[in-house]
């Protein structure tokens, strides 16, 4: 929880007020997905399974009650994000040519029908992540959660082996 919060989620929060910093606030709360669900899962997601997970943990963020599942322009748009934000971001350094931030839209993302664009915006984005990141720390300390918890310690130790 520290160094995720340290080093990560707080520089994100503290880069909020500066108009340029939304490409860095995306790419920090969208790098930090994955490792949530390797934490979750216990072990480190192969290549093959990497974009499942993310994909799984995005329809958490952005659609905590899930009511927007099968549905196929959502589907695709989450592809699109993993595609054309987190790929893009990481392999290219930017976002890829559908995607769009925005920090004046009223949500994380709103998907353009027709255009085949998706606009983000990357603080909301990032409180969402943020917020997920919370529940699982939440769930992580009670004592109840044995699996969640010996999966967090599992995945723990691989990392620093």
């Amino acid at each position: 929880q520290d160094r995720v919060k340290g080093w990560f989620l707080d520089i994100a929060q503290s880069l909020r007020d500066n108009q340029h910093a939304g490409f860095v606030v995306l790419m920090i709360a969208i790098s930090q997905i994955e490792g949530i669900e390797q934490f979750k899962l216990g072990r480190r997601t192969e290549f093959s399974e990497s974009s499942t997970y993310i994909k799984k943990a995005l329809k958490k963020i952005l659609d905590p009650n899930l009511q927007y599942q099968n549905n196929t322009l959502y589907e695709d748009a989450l592809d699109t994000i993993i595609r054309d934000v987190r790929h893009g971001l990481f392999h290219d350094g930017i976002t890829r040519k559908k995607i769009f931030i925005n920090a004046s839209v009223a949500y994380p993302l709103i998907i353009t029908q027709g255009r085949e664009e998706i606009l983000i915006n990357p603080h909301y984005f990032y409180d969402n992540v943020k917020a997920y990141f919370e529940e699982y720390i939440s769930q992580l300390l009670n004592p109840n959660n044995t699996e969640l918890r010996e999966n967090f310690e599992k995945r723990w130790d691989e990392t620093q082996s």
